[in-house]
C-alpha cells in the first residue's frame, strides 16, 4: 500500500516518544500538568538518537516486515519516525538528519543507546531470552515491577508488563535521571 511505510514510521516514532515520556517523571524534562517537555537538542543526544534508530529499525524489520524495503522507502520511514518522535507533525528534512547521524558515528553513548533500544525491543516482543546474560535482563528478571497498570491500579492485560517496564526503567529511566535530574 502506498505510503504505509510513513504511517508505520509515525507509529514507531510515537512508541519511542512514549518510552522517553514515561520515564521523564522525576526529571527536569517533566512539567506537572503538562508532561514530557524535551528541549530541542534532546533528540540529538547520542544515547537518545541511538536508542531511537535501534528501535525504529527493529520495528521496521520485525513488526512491519520491512526487511526488503528499498533504501528510499527505509529512509522515508526513518525520517517520518524521527519527526513523530520529535513531535514535529511533519517530516524532518533529509539535510537535517544525515549530518547528525554522520557526526555521531562511533560515539559510545550512541552505541549504548542502540544496545538499550535492542534490549527494550526484545523485552517488548517477548524475546528477552536472547539477552539472558545481559546484566540489565538479569536484574529485571530478579526484581520486576508488579504486572499492574499504574494509571488504574488493576492487573495489566499483558502478563509481562512488569518485566518490560523494569527493563525500560533500568535503561531509559536511568539515562533520564542521570542526564536530566529534577531541578
Amino acid at each position: 500500500m502506498f505510503g504505509s511505510h510513513k504511517r508505520q514510521g509515525k507509529e514507531a516514532g510515537a512508541a519511542v516518544r512514549h518510552s522517553f515520556s514515561a520515564m521523564s517523571f522525576g526529571t527536569s524534562l517533566y512539567e506537572p500538568g503538562v508532561g514530557f517537555i524535551p528541549p530541542r537538542d534532546f533528540f540529538v543526544q547520542p544515547y537518545v538518537f541511538g536508542f531511537a534508530i535501534s528501535v525504529f529499525d527493529l520495528m521496521r524489520v520485525n513488526i512491519f516486515k520491512g526487511g526488503g524495503w528499498s533504501p528510499m522507502k527505509r529512509f522515508e520511514y526513518m525520517l517520518t519516525a524521527f519527526s513523530e518522535f520529535q513531535g514535529l507533525g511533519q517530516d524532518i528534512a533529509r539535510d537535517d538528519f544525515a549530518p547528525t547521524f554522520n557526526a555521531l558515528q562511533g560515539n559510545e553513548q550512541l552505541k549504548l543507546g542502540a544496545w538499550h533500544g535492542g534490549i527494550n525491543f526484545a523485552a517488548m516482543v517477548g524475546q528477552a531470552n536472547n539477552f539472558a546474560d545481559d546484566p540489565i535482563i538479569i536484574e529485571a528478571c530478579s526484581n520486576p515491577l508488579p504486572d499492574i497498570d499504574f494509571l488504574t491500579g488493576v492487573p495489566a492485560a499483558d502478563p509481562t508488563a512488569g518485566f518490560t517496564s523494569t527493563v525500560l526503567m533500568l535503561t531509559v529511566g536511568k539515562f533520564m535521571e542521570e542526564t536530566f535530574p529534577s531541578a
